[in-house]
């Protein structure tokens, strides 16, 4: 086990015994399936999983662990795998407000043969209606080719006390290997207190440095369900969705 892994972990177990003396913020299971469709045949069928818990310290401290995996089950290619990539990421934070969280984090992830480290800041504003997140990162793999920085904005915005208008912006920035853009809208729909329904669709487009001179696009659909476990939701949890 890389001494990355061995961090993190050792970090968790630590943040978990704590929290048994601490106060128990809150935990999200969430799974979604995407479609990928470049509008020129090729498609991509993909499944995510992933699981969040977060505690509260004193002072206004707190800490949240997030676990994930993510797979690309099918392929309009037939000389394409699956491929499957799981994702482990601590969380420290700090609310500055009773409707601002301030955090930083610390990850990896493996997808298929390439190993990563992730690391960044990252924000939640919850207000009213709208809640707003952003993330600052970097994700630097051991294929340089594959590492790059990136910002995402989420916003949720309550139409009413079941349905929300729900959007994603994020770039990637892979220096002279290009970038990766992803724009997305999309509803959810609560099913009493602890579940909820999403559907999304968007675009996303990608180029490969200046030897291409094409840019790469497609259309992305996502269709997903958030169960809140415990007793209370806790709005404030990282939305945490890597990118593999």
């Amino acid at each position: 086990m890389s001494t990355l892994k061995l961090t993190i972990t050792a970090a968790a177990i630590s943040l978990a015994g704590g929290a048994m003396a601490q106060d128990l913020e809150g935990a999200r299971l969430s799974l979604e399936y995407g479609q990928y469709d470049d509008g020129q045949g090729f498609e991509v069928t993909s499944l995510e999983l992933l699981g969040d818990v977060s505690m509260l310290f004193d002072n206004g401290f707190g800490g949240q662990l997030t676990l994930g995996l993510q797979s690309d089950v099918d392929f309009s290619d037939s000389s394409l795998e699956p491929a499957t990539g799981p994702v482990l990421v601590l969380h420290g934070f700090t609310d500055i407000s009773p409707e601002t969280r301030l955090g930083a984090y610390l990850g990896y992830n493996k997808y298929d043969d390439a190993k990563a480290r992730l690391y960044g800041v990252e924000m939640v504003h919850q207000a009213d209606r709208l809640r707003l997140e952003t993330r600052l990162g970097r994700y630097d793999s051991d294929l340089d080719y594959q590492s790059y920085s990136f910002a995402t904005l989420y916003a949720d915005y309550a139409l009413n006390a079941r349905l929300q208008l729900r959007g994603t912006l994020r770039y990637e920035d892979f220096g002279e290997n290009g970038h990766y853009g992803l724009a997305m809208i999309g509803l959810g729909y609560d099913l009493g207190d602890r579940a909820r329904l999403y559907a999304e669709y968007g675009w996303q487009d990608q180029s490969f440095g200046s030897g291409y001179a094409d840019i790469y696009g497609g259309n992305l659909l996502n269709l997903g369900v958030e169960i809140t476990l415990g007793d209370t939701p806790a709005p404030k949890i990282f939305r945490f969705d890597p990118q593999f």
